[in-house]
This record gives structure tokens, sequence and C-alpha cells, in this order.
């Protein structure tokens, strides 16, 4: 949650090139291809509606992957396909997806596009020769007065640089980390969900004006996984600061009939969650909740490409 000065000074110190998008109203977004392509910040003024590692220089070192922001990783996650491992005892990141090798190809005034070769193997030995490319384009929502809300648009797209077909065996996984102090709420579409890591107690689940409310506080790992009833996905996450509240809402379509990769590793015959929302153990500013949604995946040749596109409004006072 550092303001946008203290994330421009880190990067200075640490030479690491990043690119400042703005809007005429105060917003901003700061991208780094260093790590991962994030948008490692996003805000209006010097606020910053995301979670940032209190260990980002860490990050910067190579020595810690998890700098924080928006990221684009890769479905799914555990399995004999996953590329994180085959059980949750082998989780791990690699290294060639997060941080990946991005390089800046186009940086404007108010958008950004990087690209990255990555090649990796998943749990099974299957190897992938793959290219991402993040599009980063930063709005003033219409209608809005400046200064109240700002709007991120990130377009990403996977390319099969291989050799031989993809047979739908990877997914685009969008990612957006923000703060578990104070105390927030998630709001997800009103359908049925399952965890992931052991049941939610009770009292953190509510259902609200056709809204799932999930709480979330530092040092309880939670994950809940869902399918959205209708063509478009939406997930917020609001909290009450000293200044008032911000809300924060990703919006991403939804293909009823497409494929998910990601599903608990007790469920393997299951369908895929195309939404998911997850609580870190973690305590203190260490602390971050996630928004996560999926697109799902094709089979590519040679050279062909697949995309998605993902919102992330950032509202004060809502």
């Amino acid at each position: 949650m550092s303001a946008r000065a203290e994330l421009i000074q880190v990067l200075q110190e640490r030479g690491a090139e990043h690119c400042m998008l703005a809007t005429l109203g105060g917003g901003w977004a700061l991208v780094v291809p260093s790590l991962a392509a994030r948008v490692l910040g996003a805000g209006l003024g010097e606020r910053n509606a995301l979670w940032v590692s209190p260990a980002l220089e860490k990050c910067l070192e190579g020595r810690d992957w998890n700098a924080g922001g928006q990221r684009t990783w890769l479905a799914p996650e555990l399995g004999p396909r996953g590329f994180f491992g085959a059980t949750e005892g082998d989780w791990a990141v690699p290294p060639a997806l997060d941080p990946g090798a991005y390089r800046l190809e186009e940086a404007q005034s108010s958008s950004a596009r990087c690209r990255g070769d990555c090649r990796l193997a998943s749990a099974d030995g299957t190897e992938h020769r793959l290219e991402i490319e993040r599009r980063v384009e930063l709005f003033e929502p219409p209608g809005e007065r400046p200064g109240v809300a700002v709007l991120l648009r990130i377009r990403h797209f996977l390319r099969n640089t291989g050799r031989t077909t993809i047979a739908a065996s990877a997914g685009l996984w969008s990612i957006v980390q923000l703060p578990c102090l104070p105390e927030c709420t998630l709001l997800l579409p009103d359908a049925p969900y399952r965890t992931y890591f052991g049941e939610l107690p009770k009292d953190w689940t509510s259902r609200r004006s056709g809204r799932l409310e999930v709480r979330t506080a530092p040092g309880r790992r939670w994950k809940l996984g869902l399918r959205p009833p209708g063509p478009e996905a939406v997930l917020a996450h609001r909290r009450l600061e000293a200044s008032g509240a911000v809300q924060v809402t990703m919006r991403c379509p939804f293909s009823p009939g497409g494929l998910y990769l990601d599903k608990p590793l007790a469920e393997p015959g299951s369908p895929g969650d195309a939404l998911q929302a997850y609580n870190s153990p973690l305590s203190g500013r260490e602390a971050f909740c996630e928004l996560e949604c999926h697109a799902p995946a094709t089979a590519l040749a040679p050279g062909e490409i697949d995309g998605q596109t993902v919102e992330i409004e950032i509202r004060y006072g809502a």
C-alpha cells in the first residue's frame, strides 16, 4: 500500500525500469517490466489502491517473487499439468513466468505494452514455448468527475512460439493483490462456490443484494472458486480507510461453455473455476488478498494467439 512517490523512489534507487501512466484527473498506474510487467501500483493522487510487498527491495534483487500489484500468470496451478507443481507440497513459482523476461515495447502517456518470452514445463514434463503480451491502458471512467475513479484496461495475450500445437493445456490467469488492513470485504457473484484449503468460517460469508460477501482479515488462509451465472464476471474488494471507502472492481468476460483449467486437486473431473478469491495467512503489512479471473484455454497451433481483456476500476468514496 506504498504511496506513488515511495514506489518511484525505490525503483529509481534500484535502477529498475518502470513506466508511469497518468490521466489529467490525477489517475496513475505504474508498470514494471522486470517484475513480470506488473502494474505495481495504481490509484489517484499519491494513493495506491493495490497491495505492494514490504519486501519489494528483495523482489527487485531477485530474492523474492511476490512484489504485489496486478500480474498475469498461467493456469492450471497444480495437478499433472500444473505449472506450479503436481501437489500443494511441490508448489513453486517458475521464474520463467514470474518475474519472466519481459521488455517494454511501447510506452505512451496513458498506455504501455510489454512482451515476454516464456519457456516452461508442467509437472508432467510437458514443455511449452510461449510469448505473453500485456497491454495496459489507463482511463478516467466516462461521466465521472475527476478525483473519484480511475479505470485500468489490461489486455493480455498468449502466443504459441513452439513447433507443435498446445492442446488447450495453458490458460491466462489475471491476479490483483489488495491489502487486508484494515479488514475488508470481497464481493463476488451470488453463485455456488467451492473451497480449496478447507472450509471458511460460517460467519465469514453472507449473501446480500444478489452478491456473495466474504470477509478478509490477516492470518487466515482461504481460497474459493466459482463460475458466474452470466456472460460477465464481476469481483470487488471494498475497504474503509481513514480518508474514506475504497473499492476495487474487476470485470472480465465469462464463457459458460469454455474450458477453465484451475480446480481443486480433490476434484480432477469437475469443471474448472473461472473466478477465484484468496486470503493469505500472513499478518500485518504482509497480509494481502486476491481477486483472480481466468480465461478459457484453447488449442493453439504454432504461431497462434489468444487473449482476454480485464478491466479494473478503482473508486474512492464508494
